[in-house]
């Protein structure tokens, strides 16, 4: 078995690609590989410390770069995608030298969200394409900026992973370089979530998502306006004072609008999320392009009719396959899409937890054992 260098640089917020390397180092570890497991912020351990439960301490805590750490002092913690390019070019300089130091006959990336010349990358939220989307002029010269630095560590992976075949597809749109992408799923914990037994005796939706305003979380309070005879939960996590904020400004325009069907749960604890899922009729996700969409696997493990935005990762790797009749492209349809799938319920949960069952631990293990012979095959014919 193999020795793999796994490097994700940052556990300063717990989002989905921090998920996604802890899976990934289990997954890993499952097939017998020996995993060397680097960071340059080992982030908050009471955030991490449930995540990071059986797998043991980080091999080493490698430094930040003193830009990337004078940035985050001046920016109080923010210019996040500048600061995680920053550590990315930490990591890209550094992989060969700790690969020697440890004997890793594999490299593998999870954090850098660029393609970058390293032997396997998994790009779980494209950095530039997310700064592509930027409308006004600060969120355009700030892309210039993130693009000139970028260009440095810009190079072909080994293996080139994208989370879907949305993000495969732009990957290749906006790096004409890069060739021979493949599609590695995150893997959802479907066993534990299909324990979820929902029996739709009310009407509630659910949706669980970080709270965070590039999320258009406010429109969920226009769903429960236009749909005022179901309840509208939204659980996630609030880390950050920017999140507790949004939050709190979620709830007074609820009591503002008079909207007694909308709650937000706040960091519940995955068998709250269960329960909630139990008492649910249906999955709502706001508008917003996910390129995976980890919640939306999960609602669909517990048996929830997902209604999801026509655009992402979600819609056409998860949604689409099973349930087309669910999407959406304007808030507006929303209440509509609920009507639907509470009328058909036991129909669109069958399906959506046949769907979900694709994504497992054990179809991500299978998938991960041929990426990674892939990667080494390739290494070893470098080498000859």
């Amino acid at each position: 078995m193999a020795r793999i260098l796994l490097i994700h640089t940052t556990y300063e917020t717990v989002g989905g690609g921090e998920v996604f390397s802890l899976e990934l180092r289990r997954a890993l570890e499952s097939l017998g590989h020996r995993v060397i497991h680097v960071t340059m912020n080992p982030g908050d351990p009471r955030k991490t410390g449930r995540l990071m439960e059986g797998l043991g301490d980080f091999a080493e805590v490698i430094p930040r770069p003193f830009t990337e750490k004078l940035l985050a002092y001046l920016t109080r913690g923010g210019a996040t995608k500048l600061r995680r390019l920053l550590l990315a070019g930490q990591a890209v300089r550094l992989a060969p030298v700790l690969a020697e130091k440890y004997g890793a006959d594999l490299v593998v990336d999870t954090s850098s969200g660029y393609p970058v010349p390293l032997d396997v990358v998994y790009m779980h939220q494209p950095t530039i394409i997310a700064l592509t989307r930027a409308r006004n002029p600060m969120a355009r010269l700030y892309l210039r900026l993130i693009m000139r630095i970028g260009r440095g560590i810009l190079g072909q992976p080994r293996v080139p992973l994208a989370n879907s075949s949305y993000t495969a597809r732009l990957l290749v749109e906006v790096y004409p370089f890069l060739h021979g992408v493949r599609v590695l799923h995150p893997p959802v914990d479907y066993d534990y979530y299909s324990r979820a037994t929902p029996v739709c005796e009310r009407k509630r939706a659910v949706t669980l998502t970080r709270i965070v305003r590039v999320k258009r979380l406010e429109t969920l309070l226009d769903v429960a306006s236009m749909a005022p005879d179901w309840e509208i939960h939204l659980a996630g996590a609030v880390t950050t004072r920017a999140s507790w904020k949004y939050a709190e400004w979620l709830e007074k325009q609820a009591e503002k609008r008079g909207l007694g069907n909308f709650r937000i749960h706040r960091n519940l604890p995955r068998s709250g999320i269960l329960e909630l899922f139990s008492r649910a009729c249906a999955y709502i996700h706001p508008p917003f392009h996910e390129y995976f969409g980890i919640a939306v696997a999960e609602a669909m493990s517990a048996g929830l009719p997902p209604i999801v935005w026509r655009e992402g990762g979600a819609w056409t790797d998860l949604v689409a396959p099973c349930c087309p009749q669910l999407g959406y492209r304007d808030p507006g349809e929303v209440a509509g899409r609920l009507e639907e799938a509470h009328a058909h319920f036991k129909e669109y949960s069958r399906l959506a937890r046949e769907r979900a069952s694709k994504f497992s631990h054990g179809e991500f293990r299978v998938k991960l054992s041929s990426i990674i012979d892939e990667a080494l095959g390739k290494k070893e014919q470098l080498n000859c």
